[in-house]
């Protein structure tokens, strides 16, 4: 496998890139991205002030009073996007989208296999003058390396062989392996594994004990392996959004049931999401209040996710912070839109359809689920205010949204 060429393209904070392209002033100011009132992006500037994704409008305007917020153009988004895969899918029909500006191109098949840094000179040539952002090329002989040489090079390109891979791969913390989750590298930190030479130096055995099966692919990467094929996909996809809902006789009427019932819709359109490989780019909430009315509000992610806790605590920073409570409400369904294409995570598809996080959280009573969550205890909503729960045992259920990350 090691006579590939592989390409990782990357606009790096994709959403901030295109504003500052469109106006180059704001490269000297901290600059945020809102959609409904949450930050959704920011740049170096909003950074060093504090600012970080999830925070509110008013956040910002305390942290930061001179910063330039702007709401989300998503629709431009997608055409400075559309045109960015474009240039890409010149070089090769082995062009896989993997997220907003950024995108793997197997060049092995192609008579341009043998001048891949030309290749990427013309990519990063092209995409400044037809958007006016900067484009970093990792170049290698399979995926991870590309993505590693595109994460770590200072300029706009590297190319990662075989003989130089190491150099780069195993200085890096364990937390910049590509797809790797929180828990896992929790979990790797606990047994004092911190870079990938501490992976790559223990035996597979050693890490299946830690990791499971997981252990072996990490293994495999901190070696440099790593088979996945680079498939041709575009930036549309054939399913347009994927939507849960959830409907109860009894109103619902204080903020602790949104938040269990949003996380157990999430884990449903998680679920959904994965089975299709594909990620969401943007939620849409309907709310239908006890009137038989409809409100809905849209909401653009951070990063295409499939992930059930993204999901779930944009969503509810959106309903929270745009639904008054004028009336009460007898359906909440969530709808996973504007889906993007992806490949399976093999750090974590091992476990998620086979139980994972899908084991609880199934019913669409909320009382079993609360049962279900916190052994036994269910709870009652009269004379519960909407903001604020008089069970202690509640409190736990917050950690679930706890994150300023979306």
């Amino acid at each position: 496998m090691m006579n590939r060429t592989i390409l990782h393209c990357k606009i790096n904070n994709f959403y901030i890139s295109f504003h500052e392209a469109q106006d180059t002033t704001l490269r000297t100011r901290a600059l945020c991205i809102c959609d409904n009132g949450i930050v959704i992006a920011v740049n170096n500037n909003a950074q060093k002030c504090g600012i970080s994704l999830g925070d509110n409008i008013d956040n910002v305007k305390i942290k930061a009073p001179d910063a330039k917020i702007t709401s989300a153009q998503y629709s431009e988004y997608k055409k400075a996007d559309q045109t960015f895969y474009d240039i890409c899918l010149r070089y090769s029909h082995l062009c896989e989208y993997a997220g907003p500006g950024e995108c793997f191109i197997d060049i092995t098949p192609t008579t341009f296999h043998m001048y891949p840094s030309k290749v990427a000179q013309n990519i990063i040539s092209e995409v400044n003058d037809c958007l006016g952002t900067d484009v970093t090329v990792g170049i290698s002989f399979n995926k991870l390396l590309a993505q590693v040489a595109s994460i770590t090079c200072t300029q706009n390109m590297q190319i990662l062989t075989a003989d130089t891979f190491r150099e780069v791969l195993w200085d890096l913390p364990i937390y910049q392996i590509p797809g790797i989750t929180r828990q896992l590298v929790k979990k790797l930190n606990r047994n004092s594994i911190f870079t990938i030479k501490d992976i790559a130096m223990l035996s597979q055995n050693k890490l299946q004990l830690i990791c499971g099966i997981v252990g072996n692919i990490l293994w495999e990467y901190a070696c440099g392996y790593d088979i996945r094929e680079v498939t041709a996909n575009g930036v549309n996809c054939d399913i347009k959004s994927i939507g849960e809902g959830f409907s109860k006789r009894q109103l619902i009427d204080c903020y602790d049931d949104v938040r269990l019932i949003l996380l157990i819709l999430a884990q449903k359109l998680s679920k959904k999401l994965i089975e299709n490989n594909t990620k969401a780019c943007s939620l849409q909430i309907v709310i239908r209040n006890e009137e038989s009315r409809n409100e809905e509000f849209t909401a653009l992610l951070c990063n295409p996710t499939q992930n059930p806790l993204a999901l779930a605590r944009h969503a509810y920073k959106v309903f929270h912070s745009q639904y008054n409570w004028h009336s009460d409400i007898a359906s909440i369904t969530i709808k996973a839109t504007d889906i993007i294409h992806s490949t399976s995570n093999p750090l974590v598809s091992t476990n998620v359809l086979s139980g994972g996080y899908f084991t609880v959280m199934h019913s669409d009573d909320i009382a079993s689920l609360a049962h279900d969550l916190y052994s036994g205890i269910t709870y009652s909503t009269i004379e519960r205010s909407k903001d604020h729960t008089i069970s202690n045992e509640l409190k736990a259920f917050s950690e679930f949204f706890a994150g300023k990350s979306c």
